[in-house]
């Protein structure tokens, strides 16, 4: 076994290295057999110069060659791309990068290949590296290649283009659309994947200098990255109106370089609702200081609004409604700007506005009237991603050229404890954001919850959880504690009774817990008022709180009655009102009315007047005309007329309700001790006070101040204690177990100075006739003492028209019975009032009748008489109608008379023999009360005078003396015989009267006994009167008197 090869091969292969055979002996005299050696190949790559296309790929292919083929073992080695001008950022190549290549024995090259990417970006020549390292087998003499992109692209970015102002024009719609190729800078980069924009915005880099053409645009570029903020680009894409925004959408895109752009100022208020237009999508600066007016949605979607100079007024809580009102919410309309993040999702995480630039937090908020001065972003005219809010200008700072976050001031810091209202006692009125201990869980797919006790299933309305009720009760027991009333009115609190696993039990129960126990007491309405749902059976009530330590409760009263709680409509509106009356520990006493009127978030019967004060202004005013003549009677009967009207009655400053109960003379505390600025609720960016406080004249002397507590409307909703829509780290990060954002509206606080009151007594029931008049008495009484002035309203009509404490009530004109209910005021050296009401029993008076008289008087028999009576009535015609009865004496009785005026006429009626009769009239008014008199009639004979020869009186008859005088007259018929009165006729001596007229009798008659006799033939009676002589020389008086009373008389001579 030798070598082979003479001993020179050797390649690690024994059977190629070893041969069999016989040797062949050598020694130092043989001749030398040298080795030959292979020669080591040199290693070199090519460079490679190519043309990258317009797109697609080009394969670079560099050839690593050898010198000479590889010996044994071959050739090893790495090989890699290297940037150069030439970028794999840019894209301008693809990196490769391999190890342990190897050249195998016997050959001479390998070829590596580098993807170049085509593009049609104008740019010039660039190149990028390949190195070949680690080489085993061969000698390196250039290990390093050069690959060259040659440009074959136009030079697009110095050709023409339309310019961005020309594309929107100066209306409000693109003025060019289709095809368009355009320039500018990019000044918001909002690229990517939705919840992004999809998009950027160019501006133009000179502009036109038209202010009422935007020099920017929108391009939208799919779901693409294709250009950094401040990269000049080429677009070419379709002009179009996407949502109401000019818009690009892009099919080329060529960067040409970079610049700037600085942003034009915009101002508030804007001069019309269009201007923004010509700043549509251009970077903007807001010079100005703006105040955060809105942050509703900044939860949601992430945006603010906000306002120059101030916050936004709700218009009706500063001016009236209608015109002025309605002048207002215009100029409101264009002094307003939302400020928006970068995108359009739901919900985002973190909520990056909050003060100072830090993301908002639950120690970290964002309060209305915040300010943020100098802000820099993208005027765009987009959507949130959602219709709740829908396109709109927005300015976005975020990924805008220049721009940074903005620095949000803390203009209005958070309220640690409640302004002081002063006095000695606190009441307060809060809207608790529905205050329920029920759930309905989640998902919410049943109703756990009642309208009132035993009522109907409803909606839980607050928490949905008992996680969530956790996170809700510990902030509104923080709120309460915080104000520490001695009264509290509440809204929006579960109506589901008083029993031990109520909701208003339950708050009690833990402010108890959080202060002392017994400190607060809950008013009980339905076993105080004796009714079951006496506050109604919607899903939340009214409620009061009190500190029994501090108040005592008097009378409790609810109006829930369909005027109030329907105000006029078909169906519920307002909730019950809750009135309660309280005595302080000083003997002090007032009322305390909770309310809820009707929202206007839903429509009523009536549609909304478009005067700024929305839905269902007419129920909320009806339901205060009921409310204030409710209270006007003293529903709790506390017998004091300190009222305090107090909560949420939907209703603004300046609307209908509110003048409604000013006018009943209620005082708008929150107007007279805060004023226009006076705020307590926020809607739609705008600012005003739902919540009230009023006091009636009597109360409003003693209230020491007024305040709201601002806690709830400043906030963001986000940071209240729901859970939904949150993530993990926003659920604690965004709550605190403290009071703010506790519900949306603030709590009203109001502070009283009560001072005990004087005690009225008006005495009596007093009594007095009909057109009388009575002395009226009044007393007081007062724990402070005296003096007092007393006034009197003996007419109640609400006027105290008469001073003193003794008075006289007149009953003049006043029909009886009745009653007059009078009241007395009385007023102590402090200026306290009391009231205390009576009664004047009018005693019913009948008629008074004069003497009636009959004509005529007298009468003869048959022969008609009437009768008639003037009367009086104290009441006068009050006392109508009047009926009369004439009772004329003689066994007819009554007879109905006819009454005219103030006179009762009798029919006429005969009497049928004469004699005295008594005639009645009576008169009765219509109360059954009769006044009677009487006068007698008398019913003589017809006697007519003594006929011839007897003369009558005064003339003097002369006869002789002893001769028979016949006596003649006439009744008027026959009336018998006995028609003499007894003793008569007779005769009496008189005097002689010289100067009486004589007449001389001569008709005589036998003498003879004086007799009568009647002749019916010429109806004359004859009496012959007998005379004697010894009555001669003198003269007598013949006297006859008639059986019906009546005397005649004549006189004689006698000779």
């Amino acid at each position: 076994m030798s070598r082979a090869s003479g001993g020179c091969s050797d390649t690690d292969n024994n059977s190629a290295d070893f041969a069999s055979g016989a040797p062949t002996p050598r020694n130092t005299a043989s001749p030398l057999n040298p080795c030959s050696v292979s020669p080591t190949p040199n290693l070199s790559i090519a460079d490679v110069s190519a043309s990258e296309g317009n797109s697609g790929t080009t394969s670079f292919d560099f050839l690593i060659n050898l010198s000479i083929p590889a010996g044994a073992g071959g050739v090893t080695f790495d090989v890699a791309t290297q940037d150069n001008s030439a970028t794999t950022a840019d894209n301008d190549y693809v990196a490769n990068s391999l190890t342990g290549q190897t050249i195998p024995a016997g050959n001479s090259s390998y070829t590596f290949s580098v993807v170049v990417n085509g593009d049609t970006t104008e740019e010039p020549d660039e190149t990028f590296f390949v190195n070949v390292t680690n080489v085993t087998g061969a000698t390196v003499v250039d290990g390093q290649a050069q690959g060259t992109i040659l440009n074959d692209d136009t030079n697009f970015c110095a050709q023409s283009y339309t310019p961005i102002y020309q594309i929107q024009g100066n209306g409000l719609a693109a003025a060019i659309t289709g095809a368009v190729t355009t320039q500018g800078v990019v000044v918001g980069d909002y690229e990517g994947a939705s919840p992004a924009l999809r998009g950027f915005y160019l501006q133009d880099s000179v502009g036109d200098g038209d202010a009422a053409t935007s020099d920017g645009i929108f391009v939208f570029n799919g779901n693409n990255n294709s250009v950094n903020l401040g990269d000049v680009v080429r677009v070419g894409g379709t002009a179009a109106e996407f949502q109401d925004q000019t818009q690009i959408t892009a099919s080329s895109i060529t960067n040409c370089g970079a610049a700037s752009a600085t942003p034009v100022d915009v101002a508030f208020p804007v001069p019309s609702t269009t201007y923004l237009e010509q700043y549509e999508g251009m970077l903007v600066r807001l010079p100005q200081t703006l105040y955060v007016t809105e942050h509703f949605q900044l939860g949601r979607f992430g945006q603010i609004v906000m306002s120059a100079d101030a916050r936004l007024a709700q218009p009706t809580n500063v001016t009236t409604p209608g015109a002025a009102a309605i002048a207002l919410q215009t100029q409101n309309n264009l002094n307003r700007i939302i400020i928006d993040d970068a995108l359009q999702n739901q919900n985002p995480d973190p909520i990056i506005f909050g003060r100072g630039g830090n993301p908002l937090s639950a120690s970290n908020t964002l309060r209305g009237g915040d300010t943020a001065t100098g802000i820099v972003g993208i005027m765009t005219y987009t959507w949130a991603g959602n219709a709740a809010s829908g396109n709109a200008y927005r300015v976005r700072p975020v990924n805008a050229l220049g721009a940074t976050l903005p620095d949000f001031q803390p203009a209005n810091q958070r309220p640690n404890s409640p302004t002081p209202v002063g006095g000695t006692l606190k009441v307060a009125s809060m809207n608790l954001l529905n205050f329920f201990n029920t759930f309905d869980g989640l998902p919410d797919t049943v109703d756990n919850c009642t309208g009132g006790v035993g009522g109907a299933a409803t909606d839980c309305r607050g928490a949905d959880t008992q996680a969530e009720f956790d996170r809700q009760w510990p902030k509104t027991v923080a709120a309460i504690t915080a104000i520490d009333p001695d009264i509290l009115a509440m809204n929006e609190i579960e109506n589901d009774g008083y029993g031990a696993a109520s909701a208003i039990q339950f708050l009690v129960d833990r402010l108890n817990d959080a202060t002392a126990p017994g400190t607060y007491a809950f008013i009980d309405a339905d076993a105080a008022t004796g009714q079951v749902n006496a506050l109604g059976t919607d899903a939340i009530k009214v409620g009061m709180l009190y500190k029994p330590a501090r108040v005592t409760p008097l009378g409790t009263a609810a109006l829930n009655s369909v005027a109030f709680v329907n105000g006029g409509d078909d169906a519920p509106r307002s909730r019950p009102s809750l009135a309660q009356a309280f005595e302080t520990t000083t003997g002090a006493r007032f009322v305390v009315d909770a309310n809820h009127l009707k929202s206007k978030g839903s429509a009523c019967n009536t549609p909304d007047a478009g005067d700024g004060q929305g839905n269902c202004n007419i129920v909320r005013t009806n339901a205060a005309i009921e409310l204030a003549n409710w209270l006007a009677t003293d529903p709790t009967g506390a017998n004091d007329p300190d009222v305090l009207i107090i909560g949420d009655l939907n209703s603004y400053a300046l609307e209908d309700p509110i003048a409604t109960l000013e006018n009943a003379g209620y005082l708008n505390l929150i107007e007279h001790l805060i004023g226009a600025d006076a705020y307590s609720y926020v809607f739609d960016g705008q600012w005003g006070y739902l919540d009230h406080a009023l006091a009636n004249g009597a109360l409003a002397p003693q209230v020491t101040g007024v305040t709201e507590y601002h806690i709830n409307a400043d906030e963001p909703t986000v940071l209240d204690y729901n859970t939904d829509f949150k993530s993990a780290g926003q659920i604690a990060s965004l709550y605190n177990a403290d009071q703010y954002r506790v519900s949306d509206h603030d709590p009203i606080i109001v502070g009283l100075n009560l001072t005990a009151k004087p005690i009225a007594n008006a005495g009596g029931p007093y009594e007095v006739d009909e057109g009388g008049s009575v002395t009226l008495s009044a007393s007081a009484t007062d724990p402070n003492g005296g003096p007092f002035t007393f006034e009197w309203d003996l007419d109640d009509d609400g006027t105290f028209e008469t001073n003193g404490q003794t008075v006289t009530f007149s009953a003049a004109g006043r029909d009886g019975p009745s009653e007059q209910q009078v009241k007395v005021r009385v007023t102590n050296s402090a200026g306290l009032k009391d009231k205390a009401k009576t009664k004047v029993i009018i005693r019913n008076v009948a008629p008074s009748v004069d003497t009636p008289v009959t004509t005529p008087a007298p009468s003869n028999p048959n022969q008609n008489v009437s009768a008639s009576a003037t009367f009086n009535d104290p009441a006068g015609a009050l006392d109508e109608p009047f009926a009369c009865t004439v009772d004329y004496g003689d066994g007819a009785g009554a007879q109905a008379g006819t009454v005219n005026g103030n006179v009762c006429e009798g029919a006429p009626h005969l009497y049928s023999t004469i004699g005295a009769y008594t005639v009645t009239v009576q008169v009765t008014d219509k109360d059954g009360d009769s006044g009677t008199n009487v006068v007698t009639q008398h019913v003589v004979f017809a006697f007519n005078g003594f006929f011839a020869p007897v003369d009558n009186l005064p003339a003097l008859n002369v006869v002789k003396a002893g001769s028979a005088i016949p006596i003649k007259f006439s009744l008027g018929g026959d009336q018998g015989l006995n028609i003499f009165a007894e003793n008569y006729p007779k005769s009496e001596q008189i005097a002689c009267d010289s100067t009486a007229d004589t007449d001389g009798v001569e008709e005589t008659v036998t003498p003879g006994a004086s007799k009568l006799k009647y002749d019916p033939g010429n109806d004359t009676y004859t009496y012959v009167w007998k005379t004697k002589k010894a009555w001669s020389h003198t003269c007598r008086q013949l006297v006859v008197k008639l059986a019906d009373g009546t005397t005649h008389r004549a006189n004689f001579k006698f000779k």
